[in-house]
């Protein structure tokens, strides 16, 4: 028998050990010492942990090459596995603020170990609360790896991008909530367009830099496919929030500002040594072609061309010393303000709704918008850290001078959007008078209460003499907009409503129209973004209507009456 054992290839039983889970393959171990040895190895456990922990590209893949042990390493990833599944279960069952907050910062504290098991969680959960809380953990993991992000650049805001502008744009896009749904994008459009090139037929080793850049612009165009009503670029036009965001536009969502769409370039033309300068105004190109040994590439999603320097000076007509100014290498700065700066421009939802586009329409691959309260909150953050780069004494004071401001940057914007973050400023980066324990203490205290959320419940039981008109989660059609919401509240005649943006309106009863014969549809348009999970834990057919979580009703129990 103990031959046999030996003579089956470890292909073989890599095969096997795929079929197993954990549980049964741990077993396997003890059931004799040639099943020990056997899965023991490091040739079955590390494709095993490669596989379910580092398919995606923001785990640290040196853990794993660094790994000696593999089944040991397994073993406790597996294990924290486990344990974060019961948290979250623990957390959509609480009815205690507090404790809701103290799993959900020690999941956030887990750091990149959480994540995939917290994707699996968001995507294929049932319960929506467990999708949501899985959900605004991710979002705290990565807004903590951005936060760090400013701080190691804060000294640096004024000196040129230290590698390339694409991978700094890359980090910056952990801010994006699809960030999970779009990653993927980033390699497979980076492989394409590489292959492309390749393939290019006037590409060959003759071939001058500047001629390289243009084709790699064109073979990365026709790789993005672009959707067929993507908004057109010109120089004057606003662009859009998801222009500035990387990933949306390696999906095809946006089409991307200069910046970003030049660094994606840039990134490209290194895998054909082609080494080049961003700056503003131009891509700048080693290229022996031209007199002064630099081709000027101006380049946009839709247009390029190349200049030379004479050609620079003589077309716009500008003395050198001018012209230099253009040509100053991008910084931390640029890149910085494109994404987190303080305009924030029109989201793509809000332009193409026009159009009469549904949302799905206009983010179908995401499923959802780019939150502009999370981009002022990282906007705040910067301002405080330029202001205060060592994080001493009075940090938040300092620039944000009114109190109103800073409370409603740190209570009102993250119990709303990022209720999770608080557990990032528990190192000195509040200052005293506004200490991590007051916010964290402001959050639970404050829990529901976002910006533009009112729950209305009556004062007593005995106000309502006639029976209400709807119950707490039936969806109802609102006639004045045309919108389809949740109902979460009720006061003297009117409804409060939640729609699939995370946003509430109220309503005059007579407005509102009981949907029937709900759809799937119907379902997928409330769910998508998720925030419907913070108030709702199903949707359940026989009753018609959304199920309220019980922590919802321990803290609005009046609500019970609707329910």
């Amino acid at each position: 028998m103990s031959s046999v054992l030996y003579d089956i290839p470890l292909d073989t039983w890599f095969e096997v050990a795929e079929l197993l889970d954990t549980q049964d393959l741990i077993n396997l171990r003890i059931v004799n010492k040639h099943f020990h040895y056997i899965f023991s190895l490091n040739t079955i456990w590390k494709p095993l942990a490669t596989s379910r922990w580092f398919k995606i590209d923001d785990q640290p893949r040196e853990i794993i090459k660094d790994t000696k042990e593999y089944f040991a390493y397994y073993t406790e990833r597996n294990q924290i596995d486990v344990d974060i599944s019961k948290s979250m279960e623990k957390i959509v069952h609480s009815t205690n603020s507090n404790e809701i907050f103290e799993i959900g910062w020690s999941l956030v504290n887990l750091r990149y170990k959480a994540i995939p098991k917290l994707v699996q969680l968001k995507s294929f959960g049932a319960n929506l609360s467990i999708k949501y809380y899985s959900h605004m953990i991710l979002c705290s993991i990565r807004h903590g790896e951005v936060i760090k992000l400013l701080q190691e650049l804060g000294s640096k805001y004024l000196t040129p991008i230290d590698g390339d502008a694409e991978d700094l744009l890359f980090k910056l896009s952990y801010i994006d909530p699809a960030f999970d749904r779009l990653l993927p994008f980033r390699q497979k459009i980076i492989e394409n367009t590489i292959e492309a090139v390749q393939l290019h037929p006037k590409l060959d080793e003759s071939t001058p830099s500047s001629l390289r850049i243009l084709i790699i612009r064109n073979c990365l165009i026709q790789c993005l496919n672009f959707q067929k009503d993507t908004h057109p670029f010109t120089p004057y036009q606003q662009q859009y929030v998801e222009d500035s965001f990387i990933l949306r536009v390696y999906a095809g969502e946006a089409l991307g500002s200069k910046i970003v769409f030049e660094s994606i370039v840039q990134k490209i033309a290194k895998y054909f040594d082609v080494e080049s300068i961003l700056t503003e105004s131009f891509m700048i190109v080693k290229d022996d072609t031209f007199h002064d040994g630099k081709a000027y590439i101006l380049m946009t999603p839709k247009k390029a061309k190349v200049f030379s320097h004479r050609h620079i000076i003589r077309t716009l007509g500008l003395r050198q010393s001018d012209l230099e100014k253009l040509l100053i290498p991008l910084t931390n700065k640029h890149i910085l303000n494109e994404v987190i700066g303080t305009e924030i421009h029109f989201g793509l939802f809000e332009s193409e709704i026009a159009k009469n586009n549904s949302y799905d329409e206009i983010y179908n691959i995401s499923h959802s918008s780019i939150r502009k309260s999370h981009i002022q909150f990282f906007n705040h953050l910067l301002h405080a850290i330029l202001s205060n780069p060592k994080f001493s004494g009075d940090l938040l004071s300092s620039t944000i001078t009114h109190r109103e401001i800073a409370e409603q940057l740190f209570i009102e914007n993250l119990t709303r959007e990022l209720p999770f973050n608080c557990v990032h400023f528990q190192n000195g980066l509040l200052n005293e008078q506004f200490s991590s324990q007051q916010l964290k203490t402001s959050i639970i205290k404050n829990f529901y209460k976002f910006s533009h959320l009112n729950i209305y419940s009556e004062d007593s039981y005995e106000k309502i003499r006639t029976p209400l008109k709807f119950k707490i989660g039936q969806i109802v059609h609102h006639t004045r907009t045309g919108q389809i919401g949740v109902i979460i509240g009720h006061k003297n005649e009117y409804f409060t409503i939640f729609n699939q943006y995370g946003e509430t309106r109220v309503c005059d009863k007579d407005t509102l129209l009981q949907m029937q014969d709900i759809t799937k549809l119907d379902l997928h348009i409330l769910t998508t973004e998720l925030w419907i999970g913070v108030l709702f834990t199903h949707f359940d057919f026989e009753q018609d209507r959304f199920i309220p979580t019980q922590h919802l009703l321990n803290l609005f129990p009046n609500l019970r009456i609707m329910n």
